[in-house]
């Protein structure tokens, strides 16, 4: 997030550490570290998605069995839930 916001494909009202702190913190959300078994995941992914940071969280999401949240359709390509 805050490379895409250094780049101003993000925007967002201040540093991502403390904006995800204060968006976490109402919905009970938690963070979820990369693991190397999330890397593993990775290299079983087609090329649907070439963004290296997506692909680790599409394989995140595939892992843990998560719903990703996000306007991007290519992730509508993996077998997960997609919302937004």
């Amino acid at each position: 997030m805050q490379i895409k916001h250094s780049i101003g494909k993000l925007p967002l009202p201040g540093n991502v550490d403390q904006v995800c702190k204060a968006w976490l913190l109402p919905l009970a959300a938690e963070t979820l570290a990369i693991e190397l078994g999330h890397i593993g995941k990775s290299y079983d992914l087609p090329y649907a998605h070439r963004d290296p940071f997506d692909r680790i969280l599409i394989a995140q999401a595939l892992a843990e069995g998560m719903t990703m949240i996000t306007p991007d359709l290519t992730f509508t390509s993996y077998k997960i839930p997609v919302i937004w």
